[in-house]
């Protein structure tokens, strides 16, 4: 018999189950699980080589990492990661995809499934 993972948990203890998932490609110092209510984690995502870490989404939004958390209650957290490419998805029937993102120059490209005529504004709502 081979145990891939084994707690401990005392007796009359509240617990939590904590769910941690992953956008995009990377690793994470955990898995999902069980946590004794007031325990202490540091959750640690790695990004895949051409991908960023971009943050933390669920029960908890953070771009912290290490993100310090203590388990007081059942989590779900996402870790977000991105390879460059901003992908929309309006009522999963259209996939809009704009890259790179960000841009050093401030040319982009943007490509969508069926042709449309973009217009592009900046932040400050300039054409």
């Amino acid at each position: 018999m081979v145990f891939d993972k084994i707690e401990f948990i005392p007796i009359n203890a509240t617990t939590h189950t904590v769910t941690l998932s992953k956008e995009g490609q990377g690793l994470l110092n955990y898995g999902s699980g069980t946590a004794i209510n007031g325990q202490e984690l540091s959750l640690i995502a790695v990004a895949n080589e051409g991908w960023t870490f971009e943050g933390w989404e669920g029960d908890i939004t953070s771009t912290d990492n290490p993100l310090a958390i203590t388990v007081t209650s059942d989590l779900n957290i996402k870790a977000i990661f991105s390879n460059g490419q901003l992908s929309v998805e309006k009522n999963n029937l259209e996939k809009i995809v704009v890259f790179p993102n960000p841009s050093s120059d401030g040319v982009f490209q943007i490509k969508n499934q069926t042709p449309k005529s973009w217009q592009v504004y900046s932040i400050t709502g300039k054409k």
